[in-house]
């Protein structure tokens, strides 16, 4: 459906299928009617063009806020269009962002999260290369795996102590990111996460750190620096640092007399 401009969806329809306007590349928005029950996974993946999404107040199920799908309450955020441009202001009653929710919206550069936010979700913001600025509030809990993975813009991030374990390759391929702060509290990095950060120079890991994944910071080729403000995790698995910097160095804090 690539040269497919505009949709009307009748009334009565109640299920929008899986992928049903799955690269309709040329669709730059649409209209959710009262009746829907349900959004298939990918149904309106891949639409470049995409800006809006819009749903009937008298819908039970879905709301949409400034373009964005939702579910009725707007305690989840479930969909982003691709083509969405700028800044992005997340509903103050969100409390999870739903998996891939912002992935592949290449042209979004900054996102608002709420304060009352608990979950951002697998990949959510995977491949949003010119994303430049997000911060992460402290009512996060979960990151989940490759959340800002491809974010190759994203310059800096902050997570919160709130955050005890930061998944799979959350921000593998971030080739931008030079400002990383991990806030006490935070005890896990798993395997990949900060892999072919070629930006980064130093890392600064909290009091408490226990366990540091498999190729964490793998082809880091500027990381010459890793501080410890505690003592060294019990477990540092296999290649955690590997092909850093010729010089990386890590350093333990002096213990006070």
């Amino acid at each position: 459906c690539g040269n497919l401009v505009n949709v009307t969806i009748p009334e009565k329809v109640k299920t929008i299928g899986t992928m049903a306007f799955y690269e309709c590349d040329a669709l730059s928005e649409i209209d959710i009617p009262d009746q829907v029950e349900e959004i298939g996974q990918n149904a309106f993946d891949e639409n470049s063009s995409m800006l809006k999404i819009s749903v009937s107040e008298g819908n039970i199920n879905y709301a949409s806020y400034k373009g964005v799908l939702y579910n009725k309450d707007r305690t989840e955020l479930l969909f982003c269009p691709d083509g969405y441009n700028g800044t992005v202001i997340v509903h103050e009653n969100a409390k999870k962002i739903e998996d891939q929710a912002f992935a592949s919206c290449q042209n979004i550069t900054e996102v608002i999260l709420p304060e009352e936010l608990t979950t951002i979700g697998d990949g959510a913001f995977k491949v949003c290369r010119k994303l430049v600025t997000i911060n992460i509030p402290s009512s996060v809990k979960t990151i989940g795996e490759e959340a800002f993975c491809l974010c190759t813009n994203l310059p800096e991030i902050r997570i919160p102590g709130s955050v005890k374990e930061i998944g799979y390759g959350t921000f593998s391929q971030c080739e931008s990111l030079i400002d990383v702060t991990l806030e006490k509290g935070v005890t896990t990095i798993e395997d990949f996460v900060f892999s072919y950060c070629d930006s980064l120079q130093s890392i600064v890991f909290p009091e408490g750190m226990n366990h540091i994944g498999v190729h964490a910071f793998y082809d880091c080729n500027h990381l010459s620096k890793a501080y410890f403000e505690g003592d060294a995790p019990e477990e540092v698995m296999d290649y955690a640092f590997y092909n850093c910097a010729d010089d990386f160095t890590i350093y333990y804090r002096k213990e006070k007399k």
